[in-house]
C-alpha cells in the first residue's frame, strides 16, 4: 500500500520534478513549491516509509538547485534538504547524494558558493548531518576534512564558528578514520586563533583540543606557542578554555626534543604565574603558609609555582577519566604522550593526588607491562612519584590488597616497587611488617614464572635501598623471600642477584658476609619447614628451598643447624616418599659430605643417618626412578667413606655387597669404588668390620670380571688388589684356613689375564702380583698349566717373574733371620 500510494505521489510530481531544469526562473521556483507543498509541507504528514521512498527519488533533483543562479532557489533547496534529512529514517542512504554536492560548492580551491549566508547554512547542514548519521561516516570523513579546511578560512566569523563546531563533531564521531587525516585541519584551525571575535576564537580552541586528541600527537608542538598567545586574551572565557587544554602543554614539558621541553616548561610557568596574580585573593591562604619547598621532593625536579599546581589541582579530576583510557589505547603514540601527561600532572598534583589514588593505579597496573618501553619507564616514574605525595595508609592499602588479590602478579609488584622508591625511610620503616606479611604469603613468593620474580626482587632492592638499617625488624621475612626466590628459579640471572640482595641485606644489618646472615636465620626457617617436610611432594616449594640452603649453606653453618636439618631430612629419605625426592637429598647430602671436614657439618649426622635413611635405600625394587634412587644413595656414600664421616663401617659392608650386581651400571661401578676407599681405608677406621665377612666377599667382587662394562672389570682388578693390601694392612691373610678360596681367585684372575682389553690385563695382572705373594707355588704352577692356552705370554712370564722374584726376597729374609738367630745363640752359650 506504501508503495502505491509514493508511485502515486510521484506520478502527481512528475511534471514539477522536469521543471526544476526548465531555463525559466519562475517555472522553477514554481516547480520546486509544489514539490515541498506535498511533500515536506504537506498538512497531512506522509507515513515514513512513504516519505522515504518519495525523498529518495527527489532528492536528487532538488540537490541541483543548490548551483542554480537565483539565490533563493539555492537557499529553498537547502532548506529542502536540512528537512529531509531530519525527518528521513535513514539519512545515511542520502549520504552519498549529498556529500557531493556539499564538496562541489564548498570544498574547491576556491569556494563556488558566493553567498556568506548560503555558505553559512551549507555548513549548518554539514553539522546536522553529523549530529544524525551514526554509521557509514568513515568513507566521507576524507570529504568533510577538505570541506571543513576551506569554510574555517572563510571570512564570514559565523561560517568560521561552524566550521569549527564541526570539525570537532567529526573528531569525536570517526575517531579512528580521522586519525589519519586530522593533520590537515590544524593549520586552518590555527588561523582562527587571532580572529578579532572571542566566539571565533572560542570555537577554534575547542576544535583543536579535539583534533589534538584524536589525532598522531605531532602537530602538538605547532599548536603550543599559538596556545600561548591566548593565555593573554582579553576575554576571560577564552583564557579559561585554553586552560582546559592543560594536558596538551604538560605533554609537551615531556617532548624528546630538550627545546621543545624547554618552552612547554617556560610557558607552563607563565601560566602559573599569571593565574596566580589573577587569583591571588583566591590562593592568599596558599602563599602565606604554604611551606615552600617540601623536605623529602624528588630530586632533580623543580617544584612548579602555586599557580601551576593550583590548575592542576582545578583540573584533575576531569582529566583523569580520559587519561585512564588513553593509558589503555591500542595505539602506542597515546599511550606513550597519555603515561607522560600522567607523570607531569603527578608533579604539579602533589599531595593532592591522594583523594585520585584509587582511580589512578589500576591504570597503572595495567600500563607497567605495556609492551613499548617508554610507557613503561613513565608510568614506573608516576608511580615513584605516588611514594613521595600520597600518604601511605592510602596507597599501601590499595597496593597491598592488590597484590594479595591477584597472587602477587608481575604488575602490582612492580607498582609496589616503584611507590617504594619514592617513599621516606621513616615512613616506609613503617610499613615494612605489613608489606612483608603479605610478600612471604605462599602465593606471592612462590611464584615459578620468571618475570614475577623479577618483579619480586625488584621490590625487595627498593625496601633495602630505602630503609638500609631499618630493615633489621624483618631480616628473617627478607632471607625467607629471597632464598625461596633462589630456590625457586631456573635463571641464573635471577639466583646471582638474590645472592647480590642478600649480601646487600647482610650490610645493612651489620653481618660483613653472606655466610654470616644464612647461618644467623637457617635454623628459624628449617624449623618452620619442619611440619611440613613430612608431606612434601615432587615440586613442594618448601623441598627447595631445603635444598638450596644445603648447597649454599658452609660446614660452619650446617654443623650449626645440623640439629634441625636431620629431621627434615630423615622425613625426606622415608620409603614411602617420591623416589625422585629421595634421589634429590641423597644428592645433596653427598655432596654436603664432600664439602664438608671431618667433625664438621653433616659429618656429624653421618652414622645416624646412615643408618636410619640411606641403608634402607639400598633395598632392590623394580623400576628406573627406584634404581636412580640405589645409585644416589650409594654415591651418598661414596662421599662419607671418601672423607671418612663413617665410624662404623661394619654396618655397611654388606648391604654394598648387593649392590655391585646392581642392574644399573653406574651403582655397580660407585659400589666397587666405595668397596676400594674401604679396603684402603686405616686400620682404626674399619675396627667393626669383620674379617669373616671381608674374606668371603672376593667370591662377589671377582664375579665383576665378566661385567658387561669394561670400566666396571678395570676397577674389579683394581679392588681385588686393594682387597689383598686390605689384609696386608692387619692380620693377614689366612692362607691355610682359605686356601681354596685363594687357588679360586687365582684360576679366575688368570682367565682374564688373557682378556681382549689391554686395561682389563693391566689390573688382573697387578691384582695377581699382589696376591701372589701369599702363595707363590701355587700361583706358578697354575700359570704352568694355562700357559700354552693364552695367546700371548708377555703377562703371564712378567706375573710369574714378579712372583719368582718376591719368593726369593721372602727365602733370602728368611736365610736372614735364621742366620742371625743362630749367632745370637752361639754368642749366648
Amino acid at each position: 500500500m506504501s508503495d502505491k500510494t509514493a508511485k502515486d505521489i510521484l506520478q502527481n510530481l512528475g511534471r514539477s520534478i522536469n521543471l526544476l531544469s526548465d531555463p525559466s526562473r519562475f517555472n522553477r521556483k514554481k516547480a520546486f513549491e509544489e514539490i515541498r507543498k506535498e511533500t515536506v509541507d504537506r498538512k497531512e504528514s506522509l507515513d515514513s516509509t512513504v516519505f522515504d521512498n518519495v525523498m529518495s527519488d527527489i532528492i536528487r533533483h532538488v540537490l541541483k538547485l543548490f548551483s542554480d543562479s537565483v539565490e533563493n532557489l539555492r537557499e529553498n533547496a537547502i532548506s529542502f534538504t536540512a528537512r529531509t534529512v531530519e525527518r528521513v529514517s535513514k539519512p545515511e542512504e542520502f549520504m552519498h547524494l549529498v556529500i557531493p554536492v556539499l564538496l562541489q560548492r564548498l570544498g574547491q580551491q576556491e569556494i563556488v558558493e558566493p553567498s556568506e549566508e548560503l555558505r553559512l547554512h551549507l555548513v549548518k547542514l554539514i553539522g546536522k548531518l553529523l549530529n544524525i548519521t551514526l554509521t557509514n561516516l568513515e568513507i566521507y570523513v576524507q570529504d568533510l576534512i577538505k570541506i571543513l579546511s576551506r569554510t574555517v578560512l572563510d571570512k564570514f566569523h559565523e561560517v568560521k564558528k561552524e566550521s569549527c563546531k564541526c570539525c570537532s563533531k567529526l573528531a569525536t564521531l570517526s575517531k579512528e578514520r580521522f586519525f589519519h587525516e586530522a593533520e590537515n585541519l590544524v593549520g586552518p584551525l590555527m588561523q582562527c586563533l587571532g580572529h578579532q571575535h572571542s566566539k571565533v576564537r572560542l570555537e577554534a580552541i575547542k576544535a583543536i583540543g579535539q583534533v589534538l586528541l584524536n589525532s598522531s600527537n605531532k602537530p602538538v608542538d605547532r599548536v603550543i606557542p599559538n596556545f600561548a598567545q591566548r593565555l593573554f586574551d582579553p576575554t576571560p572565557v577564552v583564557r579559561l578554555e585554553i586552560t582546559k587544554l592543560i594536558p596538551l602543554l604538560l605533554t609537551s614539558i615531556a617532548d624528546e626534543m630538550p627545546d621543545i621541553q624547554e618552552t612547554a616548561d617556560g610557558l607552563w610557568h607563565d601560566v602559573g604565574l599569571k593565574y596566580a596574580n589573577e587569583n591571588e585573593e583566591e590562593l592568599k591562604d596558599s602563599l602565606n603558609f604554604e611551606v615552600e619547598n617540601l623536605e623529602h621532593y624528588p630530586e632533580g625536579l623543580s617544584r612548579p609555582n602555586i599557580g601551576c599546581r593550583r590548575l592542576v589541582y582545578l583540573h584533575f579530576s576531569k582529566i583523569a577519566p580520559g587519561l585512564a583510557g588513553d593509558l589503555g589505547d591500542w595505539k602506542t603514540e597515546t599511550k606513550i604522550k597519555a603515561s607522560q601527561l600522567l607523570y607531569i600532572l603527578l608533579i604539579n598534583e602533589e599531595m593532592n593526588i591522594t583523594q585520585h589514588i584509587d582511580k589512578i593505579l589500576p591504570s597503572l597496573y595495567r600500563a607497567i607491562t605495556d609492551e613499548d618501553e617508554k610507557v613503561r619507564n613513565y608510568t614506573e616514574k608516576s608511580a615513584t612519584l605516588l611514594g613521595y605525595f600520597a600518604k601511605a595508609e592510602v596507597w599501601s592499602k590499595l597496593a597491598l590488597n592488590q597484590l594479595q588479590l591477584t597472587s602477587g602478579n608481575k604488575s602490582s609488584l612492580l607498582i609496589l616497587s616503584s611507590i617504594s622508591k619514592g617513599c621516606s625511610c621513616q615512613v616506609l620503616s613503617s610499613l615494612l611488617p605489613r608489606i612483608f606479611q603479605k610478600l612471604c604469603l605462599p602465593e606471592v613468593c612462590q611464584s615459578n614464572d620468571e618475570d614475577t620474580q623479577k618483579a619480586l626482587l625488584s621490590v625487595l632492592n627498593s625496601l633495602i635501598e630505602v630503609c638500609q638499617k631499618s630493615i633489621t625488624d624483618v631480616e628473617f621475612d627478607m632471607f625467607f623471600v629471597l632464598i625461596t626466590v633462589s630456590a625457586l628459579s631456573q635463571s641464573n640471572k635471577i639466583k646471582s642477584e638474590t645472592f647480590r640482595l642478600i649480601d646487600m641485606v647482610s650490610k645493612a644489618v651489620g653481618l660483613n658476609e653472606r655466610e654470616s646472615f644464612i647461618s644467623k636465620h637457617a635454623r628459624k626457617l628449617l624449623e618452620a619447614l619442619l611440619p611440613s617436610s613430612s608431606s612434601w611432594a615432587k615440586y613442594s616449594a618448601d623441598r627447595f628451598i631445603v635444598d638450596t640452603l644445603l648447597i649454599e649453606c658452609g660446614a660452619a653453618t650446617l654443623d650449626e643447624v645440623s640439629g634441625s636439618l636431620l629431621p627434615i631430612l630423615k622425613n625426606a629419605l622415608r620409603d614411602e616418599r617420591d623416589p625422585e625426592i629421595r634421589a634429590r637429598f641423597l644428592t645433596l647430602i653427598g655432596r654436603s659430605m664432600l664439602a664438608a671436614e671431618c667433625g664438621k657439618g653433616l659429618s656429624n649426622c653421618a652414622d645416624e643417618l646412615l643408618s636410619d635413611s640411606i641403608l634402607p635405600c639400598f633395598v632392590w625394587q623394580a623400576g628406573r626412578v627406584a634404581a636412580s634412587v640405589r645409585t644416589a644413595a650409594v654415591s651418598c656414600v661414596w662421599a662419607m667413606v671418601d672423607k671418612n664421616h663413617v665410624r662404623k663401617i661394619g654396618k655397611l659392608f654388606t648391604p654394598l655387597m648387593s649392590l655391585i650386581e646392581d642392574d644399573l651400571k653406574e651403582t655397580r661401578l660407585i659400589a666397587l669404588r666405595v668397596l676400594n676407599c674401604i679396603f684402603n681405608s686405616k686400620k682404626e677406621d674399619t675396627e667393626d668390620l669383620d674379617e669373616k665377612i671381608v674374606h668371603d666377599s672376593y667370591h662377589n667382587i671377582i664375579k665383576r670380571l665378566d661385567d658387561v662394562s669394561d670400566e666396571i672389570r678395570i676397577l674389579t682388578g683394581v679392588t681385588i688388589e686393594s682387597y689383598f693390601k686390605y689384609f696386608e694392612n692387619r692380620e693377614g691373610y689366612e692362607v691355610q684356613l682359605f686356601s681354596a678360596h685363594l687357588e679360586d681367585i687365582y684360576k679366575t684372575l688368570l682367565v682374564h689375564l688373557d682378556d681382549q682389553n689391554r686395561q682389563v690385563q693391566d689390573a688382573v695382572a697387578e691384582a695377581l702380583k699382589v696376591s701372589g705373594a701369599l702363595k707363590p707355588t701355587m700361583l706358578l704352577e697354575l700359570i704352568s698349566e694355562v700357559r700354552f692356552k693364552h695367546r700371548s705370554m708377555q703377562y703371564l712370564d712378567e706375573v710369574a717373574e714378579s712372583v719368582r722374584r718376591m719368593d726369593m726376597d721372602d727365602r733370602e729374609d728368611k736365610k736372614f733371620e735364621e742366620s742371625s738367630y743362630q749367632t745370637k745363640s752361639t754368642d749366648s752359650s
